[in-house]
């Protein structure tokens, strides 16, 4: 639908990386990490090469998951290393949704949650009807009335 390819990766999330469940929000990135990085660095600077005019959507790292963390930090480094110039945060909606402190500022892009949705489906475990409605219903309140998610300009 997005006509975007999913590149599967094959990497360990942070559980089978010998975190637990309370830390996962919360711990630092360690050298339990550090195949994850280097295997992602490496992919993300060869698809920038495949991809020269590509634009990048990182996450922001809302909510504090230290995968979310490394994948920012480890892609936003490689692609500044490949020379990308077209790089931008958003905001990931269902921590977003539900944060007592979400992030400030950024663009308001219109969003068609129903697809939004269907397009995430390649992360299956994160949803639930609750988890659903309560990122529906923080789009729409951003956008007052209209759903929409941000976006930040990283600036590499």
């Amino acid at each position: 639908m997005s006509k975007a390819k999913l590149r599967v990766l094959g990497l360990p999330e942070a559980l089978l990386r010998g975190r637990e469940i309370k830390d996962v929000f919360c711990s630092e990135i360690d050298d339990r990490d550090k195949e994850v990085s280097q295997k992602l660095g490496h992919a993300v600077k060869e698809m920038a090469r495949e991809h020269p005019h590509a634009n990048w959507y990182l996450p922001l790292g809302v909510g504090g998951h230290v995968d979310h963390r490394i994948a920012r930090e480890v892609a936003s480094a490689a692609l500044k290393d490949a020379g990308v110039r077209s790089v931008w945060f958003y905001e990931e909606l269902f921590y977003a949704a539900e944060t007592a402190t979400p992030a400030s500022g950024g663009q308001m892009k219109a969003v068609e949650m129903k697809w939004k949705m269907e397009l995430c489906r390649v992360y299956f475990s994160q949803f639930t009807a609750g988890r659903l409605k309560v990122a529906n219903e923080y789009a729409e309140r951003l956008g007052n009335g209209k759903a929409v998610e941000r976006v930040w300009d990283a600036a590499l």
